[in-house]
């Protein structure tokens, strides 16, 4: 194990440990797999920026188990790393994003991942694995009717790996960054380019109410919602990301939202999952 100093600049977070990524030395011959199990504000660096220590490590994250959580590195800077090649990882799923009544066929990507014969959950229900290699694993993709963030559980005889934010099912809600008091983060709408959405904020969650002929339903306490301006998702990433400030949080806040769309995959219209902050 080796420890990395970076520019924070350098890391951009939505949330969770630092997740299997590539980095290639300088010369551009070769590259690394990493998974960090913390970082922390280091002494040195330069004046003009925040420098923190990156600790980080390739195999056993606990016994039989690698898990890749949703962190991203851009920019790049120069360092060594101890690896250690030990059982199954998936590091990635593509595409990434999908519709309630989608059945599609996902990609993971990963190391030793068909050794012996894989099967896959994805948030518990099985997937069929259509094909496999020690890299790349093909599976249908259950029927998801709850929106948000779904991780991935590949199994094989090395043992169990993971990723927490392996599909989204749309219309979701999620947070680019810790969503935390006094911190700024991004929150994303994700649907389809000229979904019409409708948010709100509450103060409580509660049970789900059904509204018909939307899919999902509304999770916040009824009692408490403050309804605020609609928009339209204009590009064409079916984005829309709202940047809040760094604030500080007195309570924790909830949010959801109803996406009105023309979308087949969830038309005419589905609430979101729900997020807090």
């Amino acid at each position: 194990m080796k420890t990395l100093y970076i520019p924070l600049a350098a890391l951009v977070g939505l949330g969770g440990a630092l997740s299997a990524q590539t980095i290639t030395d300088s010369s551009g011959s070769s590259s690394v797999n990493y998974f960090s199990e913390s970082k922390g504000q280091a002494d040195g660096g330069s004046s003009s920026s925040t420098t923190f220590a990156l600790t980080a490590t390739v195999g056993q994250h606990e016994p039989g188990k690698r898990n890749s959580a949703t962190y991203y590195l851009s920019g790049g800077f120069i360092g060594t790393l101890d690896a250690v090649s030990a059982g199954a990882w998936i590091t990635s799923a593509s595409p990434t994003f999908h519709t309630p009544r989608s059945t599609n066929l996902i990609w993971l990507t990963g190391t030793r991942l068909n050794v012996g014969t894989p099967a896959v959950t994805i948030s518990g229900k099985p997937a069929s694995v259509i094909a496999s290699s020690p890299t790349d694993v093909a599976v249908r993709l259950p029927m998801l009717p709850d929106p948000g963030w779904h991780s991935i559980a590949l199994t094989n005889s090395l043992g169990t790996t993971s990723i927490e934010r392996g599909v989204g099912v749309l219309p979701m809600l999620y947070t680019d960054g810790a969503a935390a008091s006094n911190v700024s983060f991004d929150l994303v709408f994700k649907g389809t380019k000229n979904d019409f959405v409708i948010w709100a904020l509450g103060f409580n969650s509660g049970p789900k109410i059904p509204i018909a002929p939307y899919l999902h339903g509304l999770t916040l306490n009824a009692s408490f919602v403050k309804i605020l301006p609609s928009f339209q998702i204009t590009d064409a990433s079916g984005e829309f990301r709202l940047p809040i400030p760094p604030v500080p949080f007195v309570f924790t806040i909830y949010c959801q939202s109803l996406f009105i769309t023309t979308n087949p995959g969830y038309s005419p219209g589905s609430f979101s999952n729900r997020v807090s902050f």
